[in-house]
């Protein structure tokens, strides 16, 4: 497996506010008040009374205003545990995603693997992603950004030095998502690929696929 060459200590701490910041917007926007609306007129509150009224007394009326409503991702199972294959933690990672507000998750990982003493040895990975899911159908586009901190035994690549190294690289989701309303099996699969600079950027593709459970 080749892992791509990864950022400076710098560089990670670039990473970590590029991950942090839509975290605390989304906290920020969840936590903000509700702004009144401006009052409407009379002709569109009798209107909307008699929405009320009429969904009030027929079943199928009722049913379709419900439909109507618009709806965020609050129906969905909050937290999700996922095995991913490949993707933003390497080989594999076993993964939390948390519903934070509306279309916004967080998803963090690990993984431990050998991947040679040539290429580092024992390589421990822990990815971290803001998660967005479009639209509030159970299937759809899903991106994500943040970053993937790995750990090896040795060196990267191969240097003979037997110092462990650390490293971390931004990392990257566009792919497609199923997760049913409530509780159930959910699955995704994507392009996740992986940007890291040392003396240069360096860009390694990869794909993941996953599947675990929403409750």
């Amino acid at each position: 497996m080749h892992w791509p060459s990864f950022c400076t200590s710098h560089s990670a701490t670039f990473l970590l506010l590029f991950f942090v910041v839509p975290v605390y917007a989304a906290a920020q926007s969840d936590s903000e008040p509700m702004v009144d609306a401006p009052h409407l007129s009379v002709h569109h509150t009798t209107a909307i009374e008699d929405s009320t009224t009429d969904a009030e007394h027929n079943p199928e009326s009722k049913a379709a205003h419900s439909q109507d409503k618009v709806r965020d991702r609050s129906d969905y199972g909050r937290t999700a545990i996922f095995v991913e294959l490949l993707g933003s933690g390497g080989l594999y990672s076993v993964n939390v995603d948390r519903h934070l507000s509306g279309p916004w998750h967080l998803r963090a990982g690990y993984s431990q693997f050998d991947v040679g003493d040539f290429l580092g040895g024992l390589l421990r990975t822990v990815p971290l992603q803001v998660m967005y899911t479009a639209g509030d159908a159970p299937s759809g586009l899903e991106l994500g950004a943040g970053v993937t901190f790995a750990w090896a035994a040795n060196e990267f690549l191969f240097s003979q030095s037997a110092e462990p190294s650390f490293g971390a690289a931004a990392s990257f989701t566009i792919g497609y998502r199923y997760q049913p309303e409530g509780s159930g099996f959910l699955h995704r699969i994507g392009f996740t690929p992986f940007v890291g600079y040392n003396d240069r950027v360096h860009v390694a593709p990869s794909l993941g696929i996953s599947f675990g459970y929403a409750f």
